[in-house]
C-alpha cells in the first residue's frame, strides 16, 4: 500500500490486508483468452443460429402445435416431450425407395421397391440410439393376400402402409414413425454438406446403365461426394452380397452424424433444408423433428449400437435368390436392439416360470422364448394353486421392464414389487394362467356313413370241412318203349373221326461235292553216283 508525502514522495506502508485477485480475463493472455471463448461460447451461437433459422423458416407449422413460443420453450426446458407424447420408446422405420426405368431411362416410382430398410429406436431422455437394419431380400410374410415374398416387395404391393406393417409383424414390434428417403435425393443432401469422409474399404468397380448406377472408388480414407457415397453404400456385387451392402450403409450413417456436428453445417442450412423438404416424407411433424433434434444434439455417438438381421443363402425352384431368417439369432438382436430398455442386461435376471393354469406344459413356448431372448430361466415347477385365469408377472424392482413384458406376454397383469436380492430368489416371478394354456383339441363332426363292424370271431376251433362226395358214374339211358313186339336199341351217335392231314415230304437233302483230294507230292528221285 502506497501513501503520498509531501514533496511528492512515496512511501510504501506494508499492511497485513491480503492481497487482491486480479481477474481471471487479466492473467489469461489474449490468444488462451480467444480460445477459452471460442471453446465456450460458439457451440452455443451455432446452436442459437440453428434454433433461431428453423425457427423463422417454421412458425406457420409451429403455430399448429399451440403457438410457436410454447412450443420454443417446450423444446428448451422438456426435450423430448412433444416428440414421444409419453411414450417410453419410439420407433421409426427408414425406407429408401429406389426408381425403376422405363424404356428411355427415365425413372418412375410405379411398382417400386425399397432398397434400404432400417429400424431406428430412441428413448426420451437420449440414452440410445440403436440401428437395426433389414436385408431387402429377406424372405417374411408379407401379408394373407400376398403370401410370402422378399420385403422389399411390400412397397410395391401396399406403398408406405404394407411395408409398416410387414416390418412390425416380422419384428414383433410397433413402428411409430416413418420417413421415407428417395435414394436419388441422397446425391444431393450429401453435396448439400460438402460431402463426406469415408475410410474405403477395398476397390470398388461396377456398372449398371439400366440402373443409372456407376461405382469406381478406390481403398483409402477420402471425402466422396454424392454419387459416390450412394455408390459406396449400394455396392454388393462381392463375397459378401448383402450384408457388406448394410455394414457399409451403417458405416455412412456414423460418418453423416459427424459431419452434421460439424459448426461449418449452420452457414449451409438453407440448401441443406430445400433439399430435406424435396426428397424426405415423413409422418413426423415439424415440432416433433426439432424436438427430437434438440434432445439429441450431444448424443455421444459411441454409444449408437447397430446389428442387422440374418439368415440363409437360398434359391428358389425359379433360381432366384432369397435370404430365409435365422430364428433364435435374430430374436436376440430384436430384443437387444428393439425391445430391451438401455443399459439393462437381461442375462443378469434370473427368472421363475410357474404353472398355476391346470395344464400340463402351459409355459414351454414361453420358456424357450425367454431363453432366446436372454432372459435367465432358473426354475420352471408348478404353483401351489391350479385355478389362475390370467398371467400375473411379478416384478421385483425391475419396473423399467414392465413395458417390454407387456408385449411378450400381451394380456398379462405386471404388478411391481420392493426389490429382493438374489439370495431370495429371482428378480421376475411368472404365474402362468389359464389364458396360457393350449386349447382343447378339437373334436371333429361326426359323419352319417355307414361304418364296417367285423363279424364276431367264434371261441371255439371250426369243425373241419367234410371231404367231398365222389362223381356219381353216368348212367345209360333205358330202352324206348315204341309199341313194337321187339324193343328199339339206341345206338349212340358214332365218335367224330379225326381228319389226317397229308404231309408234304421233306426236301431232300443237297448233294455234298466231295472235297477235292491233294495231289500226291512227288517222289524224290534216287540218289547215285554222278553220272
Amino acid at each position: 500500500m502506497s501513501d503520498p508525502a509531501p514533496g511528492g514522495q512515496t512511501i510504501m506502508v506494508q499492511t497485513d490486508a491480503p492481497p487482491r485477485k486480479v481477474p481471471w480475463h487479466r492473467r489469461v493472455p489474449s490468444a488462451r483468452r480467444l480460445i477459452v471463448f471460442s471453446l465456450i461460447v460458439f457451440p452455443l451461437a451455432v446452436a442459437t443460429l440453428v434454433a433461431g433459422f428453423l425457427y423463422i423458416r417454421m412458425i406457420p407449422e409451429l403455430e399448429k402445435t399451440g403457438g410457436a413460443w410454447k412450443t420454443f420453450q417446450t423444446w428448451v426446458e422438456e426435450p423430448g416431450k412433444l416428440a414421444f407424447e409419453g411414450k417410453e420408446r419410439m420407433n421409426i422405420l427408414v425406407v429408401g425407395v429406389d426408381y425403376n426405368h422405363d424404356e428411355r431411362g427415365m425413372p418412375y416410382t410405379k411398382g417400386a421397391r425399397t432398397d434400404t430398410i432400417m429400424v431406428l429406436s430412441l428413448d426420451p431422455k437420449a440414452q440410445m440410439l440403436n440401428v437395426l437394419s433389414i436385408p431387402r431380400d429377406l424372405r417374411v410374410l408379407i401379408s394373407e393376400e400376398h403370401g410370402y415374398e422378399k420385403i422389399n416387395s411390400a412397397y410395391s404391393f401396399g406403398g408406405i402402409d404394407q411395408t409398416r406393417e410387414t416390418v412390425s409383424q416380422f419384428l414383433g414390434v410397433p413402428i411409430h414413425h416413418f420417413v421415407i428417403v428417395k435414394v436419388y435425393g441422397v446425391p444431393k443432401m450429401v453435396d448439400a454438406l460438402g460431402g463426406v469422409p469415408i475410410d474405403v474399404e477395398k476397390d470398388m468397380d461396377y456398372d449398371d446403365n439400366w440402373g443409372k448406377l456407376h461405382i469406381h472408388l478406390k481403398k483409402g480414407h477420402q471425402v466422396l461426394d454424392g454419387p459416390e457415397v450412394i455408390g459406396y453404400s449400394r455396392f454388393r456385387h462381392d463375397e459378401e452380397g448383402d450384408r457388406g451392402r448394410i455394414r457399409r450403409q451403417q458405416q455412412v450413417i456414423r460418418a453423416l452424424v459427424d459431419r452434421l456436428k460439424d459448426p461449418a453445417i449452420v452457414l449451409k442450412l438453407n440448401q441443406i433444408a430445400k433439399v430435406v423438404k424435396e426428397n424426405i416424407e415423413t409422418d413426423l411433424a415439424i415440432a416433433q423433428m426439432l424436438d427430437l433434434a434438440m434432445l439429441y444434439k450431444d448424443f455421444d455417438r459411441s454409444k449408437m449400437r447397430s446389428g442387422k438381421v440374418d439368415g440363409d443363402d437360398c434359391v428358389d425352384g425359379n433360381g432366384i435368390s432369397y435370404i430365409e431368417p435365422y430364428g433364435p439369432e435374430n430374436e436376440r438382436m430384436i430384443m437387444s436392439l428393439l425391445k430391451m430398455p438401455p443399459n439393462l442386461n437381461v442375462s443378469d435376471l434370473q427368472v421363475e416360470v410357474l404353472n398355476g393354469s391346470g395344464t400340463q406344459g402351459a409355459g414351454r413356448d414361453l420358456v424357450e422364448s425367454l431363453r432366446a431372448q436372454g432372459f435367465q430361466i432358473v426354475r420352471v415347477a408348478r404353483a401351489d394353486r391350479s385355478d389362475v385365469e390370467i398371467t400375473q408377472v411379478i416384478l421385483y424392482g425391475q419396473g423399467r421392464l414392465r413395458t417390454h413384458l407387456a408385449t411378450v406376454i400381451p394380456g398379462a397383469d405386471i404388478l411391481i414389487e420392493n426389490p429382493r436380492p438374489k439370495e431370495m430368489g429371482p428378480q421376475i416371478t411368472i404365474l402362468l394362467g389359464k389364458d396360457m394354456a393350449p386349447p382343447p383339441p378339437v373334436a371333429l363332426p361326426q359323419n352319417d356313413y355307414p361304418t364296417y363292424v367285423p363279424d364276431p370271431q367264434p371261441d371255439f376251433e371250426p369243425e373241419p370241412a367234410p371231404e367231398p362226395e365222389p362223381e356219381p358214374e353216368p348212367v345209360m339211358p333205358e330202352p324206348v318203349d315204341t309199341g313194337a313186339s321187339e324193343p328199339v336199341e339206341v345206338t349212340p351217335p358214332p365218335e367224330p373221326v379225326p381228319e389226317e392231314i397229308p404231309l408234304e415230304p421233306a426236301p431232300e437233302p443237297a448233294p455234298v461235292e466231295p472235297a477235292p483230294q491233294p495231289e500226291p507230292a512227288p517222289e524224290p528221285a534216287p540218289e547215285g553216283p554222278p553220272g
